[in-house]
């Protein structure tokens, strides 16, 4: 074995003879150091060549040394001259060089992370436009070049612009001489109502009955109320179809029916008012007829000209509304 003292740390390293002549790392500190190329008695040496503790130099010996005839000799010579011993090739410490590659990785993946925030912003915000000739995307945008209006919202609940906010709706209609030039837009604004209750909610039509107390009150479904789906609606408008305007029919037995229905709002819709036919002895009726009850009701006045009181009076005592159309305005909602 051949011992040298490293010439940077002084450790004591122990080189094995296969690699006499050459060159070594110092296993603790990395220093790059030259092996003798022969060795006397395991005597310790230094990198440079001079014994240690008064060894004689295996470089300075008087017996003649091996030929190097493989170049080993001037390999570490070359090695030593360089300055390839110096602390330049000494090890780097754990992690250095770990800390010094990891730091660019983070601030690219950070740069890139930003990017695509910031592509990501950009996509959400843009406004699209449809190309000329093209169809209009949904919501804003435009066709032949033209701006698009925005596709309308559904219609919340309402009888011709009146709030409907009951779970369970009575339209009660009057299908007297009176209202004859405005029964096809109620029947048609009726239906179209119902259409605007949500499925979750129920809903009845009734007509005033004959003064007679005998004739039944028409109307769908028969004493009972039935959900807001398309099937009901639909059969509602079938069962209505063919009920006509004549006659002086009153509202009393209609609205008992409809109070056992245990309605949360009626809308009542009468053409009565413009032959003064309504008065407060009609409003007491009414209000006797409802009673206890909570349900609101909306009073709607058909072709008067001017404030029928009665109707107001019963709106605004039960929570409703009042609301005055001309034959113009019905057919208009209609459209």
């Amino acid at each position: 074995m051949i011992r040298i003292s490293c010439t940077n740390c002084k450790t004591i390293l122990s080189i094995d003879d296969a690699f006499a002549g050459g060159v070594c790392r110092c296993q603790h500190c990395g220093t790059i150091q030259t092996v003798p190329a022969q060795s006397r008695g395991n005597v310790a040496v230094s990198a440079g060549g001079h014994a240690i503790g008064g060894a004689k130099s295996l470089y300075h010996s008087s017996e003649p040394q091996a030929a190097a005839g493989t170049g080993l000799d001037d390999l570490a010579s070359i090695v030593v001259s360089s300055g390839l011993t110096s602390n330049r090739l000494r090890k780097p410490k754990a992690g250095g060089s770990k800390s010094n590659l990891l730091l660019p990785v983070l601030i690219g993946s950070g740069i890139l992370l930003i990017g695509l925030i910031f592509v990501i912003i950009y996509l959400l915000n843009r406004n699209p436009t449809v190309p000329q000739g093209g169809a209009a995307t949904a919501g804003t945008g435009s066709v032949n070049g033209t701006s698009a209006a925005p596709a309308p919202s559904p219609a919340s609940p309402n009888f011709c612009g009146v709030p409907l906010t009951g779970n369970t709706v009575v339209y009660l209609l009057d299908h007297g001489d009176a209202t004859r030039d405005f029964l096809g837009d109620l029947k048609a604004a009726t239906i179209k109502s119902a259409r605007t209750l949500t499925p979750d909610r129920k809903f009845a039509i009734l007509f005033w009955s004959e003064t007679d107390g005998q004739s039944p009150v028409v109307g769908y479904p028969e004493k009972t109320t039935a959900y807001a789906t398309d099937e009901s609606i639909n059969s509602a408008d079938k069962a209505i179809a063919d009920v006509g305007a004549h006659g002086q029919p009153e509202i009393s037995a209609a609205l008992r029916q409809a109070i056992e229905l245990n309605p949360d709002e009626i809308v009542i819709a009468t053409g009565k008012g413009m032959n003064l036919n309504l008065d407060n002895a009609w409003l007491d009726e009414v209000l006797k007829i409802r009673g206890d009850s909570k349900v609101k009701i909306d009073t709607i006045s058909l072709g008067a000209d001017g404030e029928i009181t009665p109707l107001k009076r019963l709106a605004e005592q039960t929570g409703g509304t009042y609301k005055e159309l001309t034959k113009g305005d019905l057919a208009g909602l209609m459209r």
